[in-house]
């Protein structure tokens, strides 16, 4: 094989790469990386055997052939190169990198010992504009927890069909659901689809969508009943599904409430940062709603720290209120939400709904602290 690209295509290419890639004693061949050429460019394939990945570097194929290469150590040379264009050459079990003033080889391995990674046979397909995407996966990910020992709580579960598309998280003290309308996405099928999928493949998702510009508009996710696969254009990723059922989520939707409040996000934020600054080791931050003065008032107290009270002016409807959350995960909701105007309602002893002000596609559902 020898092959000549961009020194910087190819940083950004084992960066991604380097993601994938297991620090796995058991099985050290997971610790490395396919590389070898495919048409007139180069491909680079890291797996973890529940994750794999392309990543495919344009440039100029002068030879065929590939090679494995431990990836660590290739990513901490490449990434202390200055120079514009690189040339990677095999020569036997050796990778030879070679610049203008600079030259090395490092040992490798037979392609032959790395491990396949599958196709999915589909023709149906989801197609979903990649900025939307990011926006959504950004809004829900937040409220599914990544050390919770069910796995369908550490994901993100995908509902959708030609008429309406659903996003939702939840790890049993929150829950976020983002729908999407049918101009941002298009469904190439019959059925309904109802998928889960691991968060630790969303946070793959979410770094090649925000750290690469060179990916499509739209984004290409083809499914099977255990895989779903994710064309990005210059990268596609595979994954493994979370089989199982989702929680029953629409019934932890409250409906109706006995107080509603509309505020300033910015400033709600502002008032819990300040006030969380004196909460308890439980992050607990006390909220308590005012009819007659139409403000909401924040306390918070720890006998090591102090306490303290923060009073915003608000709309409010309803009833007095008082109620205990987790301030941080309060922000989390708000700091989802994308409009400045906030919706908030409150029963007491039942979830309460955060969400923009006349706008329900994305909702974030809260249970209250009980002490």
């Amino acid at each position: 094989m020898k092959f000549t690209c961009l020194t910087s295509n190819l940083k950004k290419a084992l960066n991604i790469c380097e993601k994938i890639t297991n620090r796995n004693l058991s099985l050290p061949i997971l610790n490395n990386i396919l590389i070898k050429t495919f048409k007139n460019q180069l491909q680079l394939v890291s797996t973890d055997l529940e994750l794999g990945l392309n990543y495919f570097v344009n440039g100029e194929v002068i030879e065929e052939g590939d090679i494995i290469i431990p990836t660590k150590l290739l990513l901490s040379l490449i990434s202390n190169l200055k120079e514009e264009k690189i040339t990677l050459e095999t020569k036997k079990d050796k990778l030879y990198i070679q610049t203008k003033d600079f030259e090395l080889n490092i040992q490798g391995f037979d392609s032959t010992d790395f491990p396949i990674i599958p196709k999915i046979k589909s023709e149906d397909y989801l197609e979903i504009d990649s900025q939307e995407f990011l926006k959504t996966l950004t809004q829900v990910i937040k409220s599914a927890n990544a050390g919770f020992n069910k796995p369908e709580l550490n994901s993100v579960y995908f509902h959708f069909n030609n008429d309406n598309m659903f996003f939702v998280s939840t790890d049993s003290f929150r829950l976020a659901e983002k729908q999407l309308g049918k101009s941002f996405y298009k469904f190439k099928g019959n059925q309904e689809v109802k998928i889960i999928v691991p968060t630790k493949t969303i946070n793959e998702v979410m770094l090649i969508l925000q750290n690469f510009e060179d990916i499509n508009d739209r984004v290409k996710i083809f499914f099977s009943n255990n895989q779903i696969f994710f064309d990005f254009g210059s990268v596609d990723l595979i994954s493994r599904l979370i089989e199982g059922e989702f929680p029953n989520y629409k019934n932890i939707i409250p409906k109706t409430f006995q107080t509603k409040l509309q505020i300033d996000k910015n400033k709600f934020i502002e008032s819990i940062k300040l006030i969380s600054l004196l909460s308890s080791q439980i992050k607990d931050i006390n909220i308590q709603l005012d009819i007659k003065k139409q403000e909401i008032v924040l306390k918070g107290s720890d006998t090591n720290k102090g306490e303290g009270i923060y009073r915003v002016k608000c709309l409010i409807e309803g009833y007095d209120a008082k109620m205990c959350f987790n301030y941080s995960y309060i922000l989390d909701g708000l700091e989802s939400i994308n409009n400045n105007e906030i919706f908030m309602g409150i029963s007491e002893d039942s979830p309460a709904l955060l969400k923009a002000t006349n706008d329900d596609s994305f909702i974030y559902v809260l249970m209250p602290i009980r002490i």
